[in-house]
């Protein structure tokens, strides 16, 4: 069964460290630092990444989190110690990503703009920007739609609706304004 299997897995991978069984790849390079970071290997920025690579790639249930410690050079037990369960990643790496989004959406608020509307035409064509440059957000959300269920749930909570709040809130004040028509 899965259980058992996972049990020997973890029985195995306990006994490797018992015996001080250290492959080439899992060096003292792969030791936490203590701060959350790898010491000479990767940041948790870069697994988180990495992740969202993954999880548009795979989906949620085809990603492995030790063959994405594989494919960014750390330990396989690195990403379940600095981050717990494959779900619990999930979770990490779209706040992550939608964090980034966030920060490079936020850019805009130094920029000098005429009016409402050309900073609305800005944010459109930089939001559509940011994510040709980094699709692997569209595409969870895209995979998580189809699916349903809590992890669509926390997308739209957290990120989607208030994005939808705002946009409508300026629209509606650019309506008023006379700038836009909204048929709504």
């Amino acid at each position: 069964s899965a259980s058992t299997g996972q049990f020997y897995t973890v029985v195995s991978e306990l006994v490797g460290v018992a015996c001080g069984a250290v492959s080439e790849q899992e060096s003292a390079d792969d030791l936490d630092d203590g701060q959350g970071r790898t010491v000479g290997s990767v940041t948790d920025a870069e697994v988180l990444d990495a992740a969202l690579d993954a999880f548009a790639e795979e989906g949620f249930a085809g990603t492995s989190v030790r063959s994405l410690a594989r494919s960014i050079g750390v330990h396989h037990n690195h990403i379940p110690q600095r981050f717990g369960s494959k779900e619990r990643l999930w979770y990490a790496a779209v706040d992550h990503g939608f964090r980034v989004i966030r920060r490079d959406l936020l850019s805009l608020n130094d920029a000098p703009f005429p009016d409402d509307l050309a900073r609305l035409r800005a944010g459109i064509v930089r939001y559509v920007e940011i994510n040709a440059m980094r699709p692997a957000m569209l595409r969870i959300i895209n995979q998580e739609a189809v699916l349903g269920g809590e992890r669509l749930e926390y997308l739209f909570t957290a990120f989607i609706e208030p994005v939808n709040v705002f946009g409508g809130d300026l629209l509606r004040q650019l309506e008023s304004k006379g700038k836009v028509r909204t048929d709504s």
